[in-house]
């Protein structure tokens, strides 16, 4: 199955990494660290500042930094998550393969090893 065939390393299959963020600052070094720590590697990884009010799109710009597979892009103004998450993949649609995956990850939140 799918599962199986990205689990046995397949670079193929790209990862679409989708991180919602409002006024999560305190974590988003974090969540973006467990992205970067990943073994598997072809991934790319949008974070999506929604008008935060706090630090969350400066410690997303240093997370990121040195690291190409990861841009941020900050609202000028706050959408919600869903309306947040469905305008970006909207937006990438053009640039994704019928075998890419999307995931979800909240600015809070980080994967596991």
């Amino acid at each position: 199955g799918r599962c199986e065939h990205v689990a046995k390393g397949n670079e193929g299959t790209r990862f679409w990494i989708i991180v919602p963020a409002y006024n999560v600052g305190e974590w988003i070094g974090a969540a973006l660290g467990s992205v970067r720590s990943q073994a598997y590697g072809n991934w790319r990884c949008i974070v999506l500042d929604d008008a935060s009010t706090d630090d969350t799109r400066d410690r997303a710009v240093e997370a990121a930094r040195g690291e190409d597979r990861i841009s941020v892009t900050t609202n000028p103004s706050r959408l919600g998550a869903a309306r947040n998450i469905f305008e970006q993949l909207h937006h990438q649609a053009h640039g994704m393969g019928d075998d890419d995956v999307v995931a979800i990850l909240d600015g809070d939140d980080w994967l596991s090893d």
